[in-house]
């Protein structure tokens, strides 16, 4: 319930059937709007690609299903046909770890974190700090606001229940997985 339905336009970006569904993977976008991320499915699936995901939670909150949620999109390197993907818009913000405008820990202190993302990250010594920030392609993502997260809490409920998974099933990208952000 309060799904918008947009299969009948995005469907396309499917390649198929999922074998299973043992997980939900989250991602961000890197684009600030739904109709941006839509814009870019559009591209990839006049181009033929299948990168995107079965769910994508917009700006406001909103859940849309994107491709029918029996099927396989390109989300997670060696996941997609097992799990369900959900992207979040939300772009990350780039980082300067050369420290010419700001000390990066300034940098990171003036972004909107967790408070638990920003404990962590300034736990950091600089080098480690550094090297998270380098890894992560000088960027880092903002926290998202709570109509996103109470949509993301409510549709990973949703799949859990839907597929008998408990939230532990519920994971982010990891480095071995697509994408450089893996924080």
């Amino acid at each position: 319930p309060g799904v918008n339905d947009l299969t009948g336009k995005y469907g396309n970006l499917a390649s198929g059937k999922r074998s299973s569904t043992q997980g939900v993977v989250l991602h961000r976008t890197e684009s600030s709007s739904a109709a941006s991320t839509l814009s870019g499915y559009d591209d990839r699936i006049k181009k033929g690609s299948h990168i995107g995901a079965q769910y994508l939670i917009d700006e406001k909150g909103g859940s849309n299903l994107v491709t029918p949620l029996d099927s396989m999109v390109s989300h997670s390197k060696g996941f997609s046909d097992s799990t369900v993907g959900v992207e979040v818009v939300g772009p990350a913000k780039k980082l300067d770890r050369t420290g010419a405008k700001a000390p990066l820990r300034d940098q990171i202190s003036a972004l909107d974190l967790s408070p638990k993302m920003e404990q962590r990250l300034l736990g950091y010594n600089d080098k480690k700090l550094n090297n998270v920030v380098k890894w992560n392609g000088d960027q880092i993502y903002e926290d998202i606001s709570g109509a996103q997260k109470r949509s993301v809490w409510n549709l990973s409920n949703h799949l859990a229940k839907e597929y008998g998974l408990d939230m532990s099933s519920v994971s982010q990208h990891g480095a071995d997985e697509s994408g450089a952000n893996n924080y």
